[in-house]
């Protein structure tokens, strides 16, 4: 006899973090969008992985009521969107705030409104998510108005980066001001009961759980639209469409331009590869102003102008040609929890190169797909990549065992089987 299933009507994801506007300056603004009276405008997208694990959960299930809430630092008022049925995205008035934390003056989002809204939100049979990481005043502020719920914690992190590790240094005031940020966590984690994470790191897993014996662990991966990122044309096909010589070498690299995907690392690297086959890397994405002008300068002093092209944003059905018009794809951080562009690049029957983190890199290493790489070993990544140029063949999982593991349907019995068994 299986147990009675636990009804659960009202389901609310909290997104802790502002939209990153200044990233979408020169992309189309998001179909759901409103000018303010200040000149600027409010967008929501619902491409959030929040927002898109809500909608999966709405679909799946008809006993759910999903709503994501997320603060605005442009809203002057609260916006919302209803996606489907039972899934709505709100959007409230927000600004920062300073604190005195650690020693150091710390910048917080905070939203009354948020928190106005909470207060008179009828609560009955709740389920609260909220993010992995020590709660701010906004977070810790909706944990006590909501009261009473099914509280869990989800993760997008690398579940290693939730470890307290030693300070690491023997300056006295580093080391305060470490020792008290891993306290905190320390402490905080001692409180957390439910935790969604993917299954990126398995030793890291294994050292939680025996850390934080009283933590119960649920594991998830996002899912996929498979009925879009299938091959809707052959190699030869996409890069007679984009105009890529078809003898060419193609890598492509898709993720925000931060420095912790290592994108300069990977550019040093190209100038190390020796070949007589002509190399074209394809790098989607946008990030830190000042860290996009840093890669655009290195590609010059490297001299690889011909080799190496910055593309921006491109809306999904060229990021798709690029994939189909691919030798290779990489996805190269310093540590990761896993890679949605890589799993579409799966799809694709991509061959994928990737560091030796993230639940796409425990899918590939279960398959004996792809090439692992550690993070930072860059004279590996030169030996490895020149063979790969070379020749090497990379063995691909089938689309079907791709399909089998990242599917929305799969995410939301994951994220079903949280919410019932939740304590």
């Amino acid at each position: 006899m299986f147990p009675e299933k636990i009804t659960v009507q009202k389901v609310i994801f909290v997104i802790s973090f502002s939209p990153a506007y200044t990233e979408y300056a020169d992309k189309p603004r998001p179909i759901n969008n409103w000018d303010t009276p200040e000149g600027s405008w409010v967008g929501i997208w619902g491409l959030d992985w929040g927002d898109l694990l809500m909608k999966a959960l709405a679909t799946q299930y008809t006993d759910y009521n999903c709503e994501v809430w997320r603060p605005d630092l442009r809203a002057d008022k609260t916006y919302s969107v209803q996606f489907r049925e039972r899934f709505i995205h709100r959007s409230f008035p927000a600004k920062r705030k300073n604190y005195l934390k650690h020693g150091r003056i710390y910048s917080e989002i905070i939203s009354r409104p948020m928190l106005d809204y909470a207060a008179e939100f009828n609560k009955d049979r709740l389920v609260l998510f909220v993010s992995s990481k020590p709660h701010n005043h906004l977070i810790s502020g909706l944990i006590n108005v909501l009261r009473p719920y099914k509280l869990i914690h989800y993760n997008f992190v690398s579940t290693k980066l939730l470890l307290v590790n030693s300070p690491g240094t023997l300056n006295p005031i580093k080391y305060a001001h470490r020792f008290s940020i891993a306290w905190e966590k320390k402490k905080w984690l001692n409180r957390v009961s439910n935790l969604l994470t993917p299954n990126d790191n398995p030793e890291a897993l294994k050292e939680l759980k025996y850390r934080y014996p009283d933590i119960n662990v649920f594991l998830f991966e996002t899912g996929l639209d498979f009925d879009f990122w299938k091959p809707v044309m052959s190699r030869e096909q996409a890069r007679t469409k984009l105009d890529i010589p078809q003898g060419s070498f193609v890598i492509v690299l898709s993720q925000r331009l931060v420095p912790e995907y290592q994108v300069d690392k990977f550019i040093k690297v190209m100038a190390q590869i020796k070949s007589d086959q002509k190399i074209f890397c394809y790098i989607t994405g946008h990030g830190l102003k000042d860290y996009e002008q840093y890669l655009v300068r290195l590609v010059d002093e490297c001299g690889l102008q011909d080799r190496i092209r910055f593309i921006g944003y491109v809306p999904d059905e060229i990021i798709r040609l690029y994939l189909l018009a691919a030798d290779l794809f990489a996805h190269l951080p310093v540590i990761s929890a896993g890679s949605g562009a890589a799993v579409k690049a799966m799809a694709l029957g991509v061959p994928i190169l990737h560091v030796d983190s993230g639940s796409t890199c425990e899918f590939l290493k279960e398959n004996s797909a792809g090439v692992i790489v550690k993070s930072i070993d860059y004279r590996q990544w030169v030996e490895v990549l020149t063979r790969i140029i070379e020749g090497k063949m990379i063995i691909t999982p089938s689309r079907e065992e791709v399909i089998n593991f990242f599917n929305w349907a799969k995410t939301a019995r994951e994220i079903d089987n949280a919410i019932q068994n939740s304590v």
